[in-house]
């Protein structure tokens, strides 16, 4: 299969958003220490990945891991773009070179396959865990903490529920390409549902967490100046399965025109989230 790395372009240039709003994890919940190794728990095109990395320092490690190819593929290409990994600093006026980035690292694929260079102090996963089948939830939270030393944390956010406007798009999007079941596809291709809090919890618990930290919140987590950004957006999480631009302006007008949405509405995508931070216990046997 071919790497699409258009579509990991595509990607960066529509992830700020979460980027931005996984800093304030970064620094208020993970609060990472030199040294610590860290697995970034589906880091797409690697931001934080390449954050944590700096924090860590040369004494420690970092490893990004996705299961999107072309996402990683973009992550190398900014952490080669650095150079020869080292970040100039300085202290009492004179230069100093730390080679902090060779120290980070990615690789593809999924949380259920033996992570490479383990055991982790700390995973973090900003807005991925929802992502994951309902089936496949616990075997992904049971695969997280073999990757943790005993008493190393998984830390990060993930939503419980999500706006409906995009949702709204996807689907006026695949009836107009002639898709007989948009409802079918929406749930493969952009797979966000509506599981509890509550739920998740339990799935931590049953994986052998001890969850320690554990706080619902809601908040504009992405925010779209127009329909286009968001067809984008929908095009790049869905791996370029959901692609609006396909219809052309006027068949995107038509749509919008059915939705009652002008092209140049901003969209605020408001969602339900959980902040989370839970302990792998030290086997005491």
């Amino acid at each position: 299969m071919s790497c699409n790395v258009d579509l990991g372009r595509l990607y960066e240039e529509n992830s700020d958003p979460q980027f931005q709003f996984g800093m304030k994890f970064v620094t208020d919940l993970l609060r990472p220490q030199a040294g610590e190794r860290i697995l970034d728990l589906g880091c797409g095109t690697g931001p934080l990945t390449l954050v944590l990395g700096e924090l860590v320092g040369s004494s420690g490690y970092v490893l990004g891991v996705d299961p999107d190819e072309p996402r990683i593929v973009v992550a190398e290409e900014k952490l080669k773009a650095l150079g020869n990994g080292k970040k100039e600093t300085t202290e009492a006026g004179a230069t100093q070179r730390e080679p902090w980035n060779e120290n980070v690292a990615f690789w593809v694929g999924k949380v259920q396959k033996v992570i490479p260079e383990g055991p982790f102090d700390r995973v973090f996963s900003n807005l991925v865990l929802h992502w994951v089948p309902e089936g496949d939830i616990l075997s992904t939270l049971e695969g997280v903490r073999k990757c943790l030393k005993p008493g190393g944390r998984l830390s990060g956010v993930l939503a419980t529920s999500i706006g409906k406007i995009p949702e709204q798009i996807i689907e006026a999007v695949m009836v107009r390409l002639g898709d007989s079941d948009a409802k079918v596809t929406l749930d493969s291709a952009y797979p966000y549902r509506v599981i509890s809090a509550p739920f998740w919890e339990v799935k931590f618990r049953e994986a052998g967490f001890v969850v320690e930290h554990w706080q619902e919140c809601e908040e504009d987590v992405i925010s779209f100046s127009n329909i286009y950004e968001t067809i984008n957006y929908i095009k790049a999480y869905t791996h370029g399965r959901i692609d609006g631009m396909v219809l052309g302006e006027d068949g995107i007008q038509a749509l919008l025109d059915r939705l009652g949405i002008c092209a140049q509405t901003s969209i605020k995508q408001n969602a339900l989230y959980v902040e989370f931070s839970a302990v792998n216990p030290v086997d005491m046997e």
